[in-house]
Parts: structure tokens; C-alpha cells; sequence
């Protein structure tokens, strides 16, 4: 799911569960910072995502979720995440409130360092 500061809308109770792929480039994606930045004069929301029992045996990267300062993500739920290769286990900027329960990149469990805000 993308979106940038010019295009606004609100994208919110997405659930996503019971999913299984071979390959992908990112296994979950969100972004409030796409590009095609025009003035950011509309901030999308996003928030109130839940992925559960996702897994794939490889992925470039196995999570990316960046937003900006003007539209974090926010309230981001991810259990029992599985990716069994991964070049870039995690991309992780402006997001408030993530949880992460059972999440596991390269045989580890996903460890962020510092705040992801």
C-alpha cells in the first residue's frame, strides 16, 4: 500500500491473514513516502493494520514500513510474520504504535533497534 503527501486518504481496518509466497520483492509494504511528491498538501492516514500468519520463503525485503513526519503510520500489527530469506530484514521509519509478536526474519526474531518513530 502507497501513498505520498499529495495524494491523502485515509487507508485504515486493513487485515491481511493466511497468506504464503514463494518470492516477493517486499512481503508487507506500507508507505506514506512514495515518491511523486508535488507540495504535500494532502497527508494520507494510514492505520489499524494487521498482518497475521504471512510467510515467504524469500524476499528481498521482508518489511517495509516508512512513513513521514507529517503521515506516520500508525497501530501496525504483525504476528506470526515468517521469512526464511531475506536480503534487508526490515525497513522501519515514523511509525506509532507497532507490535510485533512472532515475527521472524532469517531464522531470528525481528529486532528493531531504537524507537521506529
Amino acid at each position: 500500500v502507497k501513498a505520498n503527501l499529495d495524494r491523502g486518504g485515509e487507508v485504515e481496518r486493513v487485515r491481511v491473514r493466511d497468506v504464503q509466497v514463494a518470492r516477493t520483492d517486499r512481503l508487507v509494504q506500507l508507505t506514506t513516502a512514495y515518491h511523486s511528491y508535488r507540495g504535500g498538501q494532502a497527508p494520507p492516514t494510514f492505520r489499524d493494520v494487521h498482518v497475521r500468519r504471512v510467510r515467504a520463503d524469500r524476499a528481498t525485503v521482508a518489511v517495509d514500513a516508512v512513513g513521514v513526519p507529517e503521515a506516520p503510520l500508525s497501530d501496525l500489527h504483525l504476528t506470526d510474520v515468517e521469512v526464511r530469506a531475506a536480503d534487508t530484514p526490515a525497513v522501519v521509519r515514523h511509525v506509532r504504535g507497532l507490535v510485533t509478536d512472532g515475527v521472524r526474519i532469517n531464522g531470528a526474531p525481528l529486532v528493531l533497534a531504537g524507537s521506529a518513530s
